[in-house]
């Protein structure tokens, strides 16, 4: 069976809506044929934006206006691509693609709109990254598929077993608290993928997620460290 787990992280857009809305969205809009469902992936992306944006210590509109851009982008880009993960034999591959595609829109005020993509380490030695076409700024989708007791994901019709995955987090985004280890984080790391440490890709640096002592929230107890650039 297919489990979704999401991930919650905030950047600011400042007053870059109306600019990017009348741009690289607007020509999307004319090829699409869903705008009600549009609308409605927009508001709920503003919506969770600005909630996550306010959870992270920041303000809720400047939350609600980049999660509204990257939510509709998004949306735009789901109606011209199909679903695709791509897989990659190096670990630096892996996640200079996955960082890479975690920028939607450079802006010329300065503000990025970005999304968090993810991916995962295989047993093999080998990485895969999702599709990330469905993901806003505050939420990424891991599909893993449990079988006889062990995680797998599926590309190219395959599947491949699970070592630990790994995300980015925008760089937009200023944490009150480290690199904004969020409850779905932890969630996923003890309860899906069984305590398997996990990488939050942030500003540069791999961010080990494992459990341990160092420190405790939303029930649980985890240590963090900065596994410097994998450039």
């Amino acid at each position: 069976m297919g489990l979704k787990a999401g991930f919650f992280s905030g950047v600011a857009a400042g007053g870059a809506f109306g600019s990017a809305f009348g741009g690289k969205v607007g020509k999307w809009l004319q090829k699409a044929r869903d705008f009600p469902k549009f609308i409605g992936t927009t508001l709920a992306g503003g919506i969770s934006g600005g909630v996550g944006s306010r959870l992270a210590g920041g303000k809720f509109w400047d939350g609600f206006r980049n999660g509204a851009i990257a939510a509709g982008l998004n949306h735009g880009l789901h109606s011209l691509q199909q679903r695709i993960s791509e897989y990659f034999e190096s670990k630096k591959a892996a996640y200079d693609y996955a960082v890479e595609e975690s920028t939607l829109l450079e802006l010329e005020n300065g503000y990025t709109i970005e999304r968090e993509v993810s991916g995962f380490a295989l047993e093999n030695g080998d990485y895969v990254v999702q599709d990330p076409t469905n993901n806003t700024r505050t939420r990424s989708y891991n599909e893993i598929i449990v079988k006889g007791g062990k995680n797998y994901v599926r590309h190219n019709g395959k599947l491949y077993q699970i070592k630990s995955q790994f995300h980015t987090h925008p760089s937009g985004m200023n944490y009150t608290e480290g690199v904004g280890v969020s409850r779905a984080d932890l969630r996923l790391m003890n309860n899906t993928l069984s305590g398997a440490p996990m990488s939050i890709l942030y500003r540069g640096n791999e961010w080990i997620v494992s459990q341990g002592n160092q420190f405790s929230k939303y029930g649980y107890s985890y240590s963090l460290t900065n596994n410097g650039s994998w450039k």
